[in-house]
């Protein structure tokens, strides 16, 4: 059976949720960016040292860290103090589209400028099926020919 140690004092958030020291280390490890545990709950839950279990309960308690609410937002907070946030992402797409050296990304930026601003009209094509049957269309032609050659 999976045992996570568990220690007595809560740590806080920014937000005020509360977290325990495992959950705390899981959500550091998990959001550190340019690490080996970085975006991977398994590995992430494995290098707390707070777990011990069969890999199988490790893969399911991961998946559980994830989904908890104060653990994700905990996430949330650790990647925006990384430069993930809107502002960060905006202004490295603002750097793609202003470069001049490679045009294709160059493309796709302002594709993804403009598919973001809904500026983008979608063109819609329609597509005319006829569903034929032919068994019964060459049965109706053989009559015919029979019947034109009596």
């Amino acid at each position: 059976m999976a045992k996570i140690f568990s220690h007595s004092r809560p740590v806080l958030t920014r937000s005020g949720l509360r977290l325990t020291p495992p959950q705390e280390a899981f959500a550091r490890a998990y959001a550190a960016f340019g690490k080996d545990t970085f975006c991977n709950g398994y590995l992430s839950l494995i290098r707390t040292r707070e777990f011990k279990g069969s890999k199988n309960s490790a893969y399911s308690y991961a998946s559980q860290l994830k989904s908890h609410h104060a653990v994700q937002a905990r996430i949330q907070e650790l990647l925006e103090d990384a430069g993930f946030s809107d502002g960060e992402v905006d202004l490295e797409h603002l750097k793609v589209i202003k470069q001049d050296k490679d045009l294709s990304n160059k493309m796709k930026g302002i594709i993804e400028y403009n598919r973001l601003k809904n500026r983008l009209v979608q063109a819609k094509t329609s597509i005319t099926v006829q569903i034929v049957d032919f068994p019964a269309m060459l049965k109706e032609s053989v009559r015919h020919e029979t019947l034109e050659e009596d």
